[in-house]
């Protein structure tokens, strides 16, 4: 638990320092890659005043999926960084949420700190 801690605080020490993105363990090459681009669009989109997209899947139903997809290629949202908070161990699931046009997630239980700083991020 004390050691979970601590990856979480380190975690948030990186991006309030300016990370884009902080590695805690090792991910496979699918999520790895589905994560990079998802940076090099959100970079390519941030240019101006952007307001933060929350999606929240409990149960990893298809809809939240379905949204983000709907988000990313709507004219007034299509520039907007998306957020996602998912369950823990769903990679596959992720690396497709990454895919569809999301730009960084949460991994539950959502720790206060990380939410804000990925959110300034």
């Amino acid at each position: 638990m004390v050691a979970a801690l601590n990856e979480v605080k380190d975690r948030v020490r990186g991006l309030e320092v300016g990370a884009d993105y902080f590695l805690t363990k090792l991910v496979n090459d699918v999520a790895s890659f589905a994560r990079i681009r998802s940076l090099v669009r959100l970079k390519r989109a941030n240019e101006g005043d952007y307001d933060l997209l929350l999606v929240s899947d409990g149960n990893w139903s298809q809809d939240a999926l379905r949204l983000c997809s709907q988000l990313r290629s709507g004219p007034e949202t299509q520039r907007r960084p998306i957020l996602i908070m998912v369950p823990d161990s769903e990679d596959d699931r992720l690396a497709k949420a990454l895919e569809l046009g999301v730009n960084n997630y949460l991994v539950r239980p959502i720790e206060r700190d990380e939410l804000i700083s990925r959110s300034r991020t």
